[in-house]
């Protein structure tokens, strides 16, 4: 598979041990049922090949980071809700 990035962007390999595909579902239904305007604020996965031992996520890296380290620093309180953004 090959895909065209962008040259300002900042990429991610994102690797799972067991595989899990609950991340990349997430972000997926995140793309499709939020509003456009701000998605700059969560990690956008390209693809996601599993394995049976694991699983390799690609996507770009934006704001918050991955979904994971968004809910860890929104349940902390050591961000800004996604909904005062």
């Amino acid at each position: 598979m090959l895909i065209d990035f962008p040259r300002t962007s900042t990429f991610l390999l994102q690797i799972q041990k067991p595989a899990n595909p609950w991340e990349f579902y997430i972000a997926t239904q995140l793309v499709e049922r939020l509003d456009p305007s701000i998605h700059h604020l969560y990690i956008h996965f390209y693809s996601a090949h599993f394995f049976q031992n694991g699983s390799i996520l690609v996507g770009e890296l934006y704001n918050y980071g991955t979904l994971l380290v968004s809910v860890i620093r929104l349940h902390s309180g050591t961000s800004v809700s996604f909904l005062e953004c």
